[in-house]
């Protein structure tokens, strides 16, 4: 979303509750259709699933601004995910009706959020693609880009910073943290990342993604 479309939903949006949230708060349960939907304004909302094993399956993670859940607000298809906050949030609770609206309202402001729903579902169908083909190797490096290009703080042209941690990775490829925590090993012994407390330096992006073209 542009910087004047943003600014416009932040206007519009600001007259209704802001609500703060710690991580790992549940906005949302599996089952539970929403009274309201949620702006986010800061932080970062997952949306996940958990398993028969009882596993929590990441199929989502949303950062500002976003209005959630996108389902309910378009066509009002009953929610089977759970939302919570992946760190501490700040969400303004607003009306599905006006929700709508809001997104009929223009165009551009439809496209803004239809470009953040396509690049979402890119990812997912990534993830997918992955799970059905790849290895173990081949998930934990995907996931690794794409938290790097969706979520990443840039340190330098080649390398950035990514704010996850083994069991975020778990969650998010449906592998054991076991199994991360070996493939995490394997590309720090190449010199390709660094491990730091709930963060990982990915030294050359490009690298990786050489190393996920050669894994699949």
């Amino acid at each position: 979303m542009d910087e004047a479309t943003r600014a416009e939903a932040d206007k519009q949006f600001s007259i209704y509750p802001l609500r703060r949230y710690n991580k790992g708060q549940i906005l949302l349960f599996s089952g539970e259709n929403p009274v309201n939907c949620y702006y986010l304004v800061n932080g970062i909302i997952r949306k996940y699933d958990i398993s028969y094993k009882g596993n929590e399956v990441i199929v989502g993670l949303f950062k500002p601004p976003y209005l959630l859940p996108v389902s309910w607000i378009v066509n009002k298809t009953p929610n089977k995910f759970y939302y919570d906050a992946a760190i501490n949030i700040e969400v303004r609770i607003i009306p599905p009706e006006i929700a709508a609206k809001f997104v009929k309202s223009s165009s551009k402001i439809m496209f803004s959020f239809l470009k953040n729903i396509y690049s979402d579902n890119q990812i997912l169908l990534g993830r997918m693609v992955h799970l059905m083909i790849g290895n173990a190797r081949s998930r934990v490096l995907y996931e690794l880009l794409a938290e790097c290009h969706k979520f990443g703080k840039d340190v330098s042209s080649e390398s950035c910073k990514i704010f996850v941690n083994e069991s975020d990775l778990a969650s998010q490829t449906g592998l054991s943290r076991e199994t991360v925590s070996r493939e995490i090993h394997k590309l720090s012994q190449k010199g390709l990342l660094t491990v730091g407390r709930n963060c990982i330096l990915i030294k050359d992006h490009a690298k990786l993604e050489k190393l996920l073209e050669e894994s699949i």
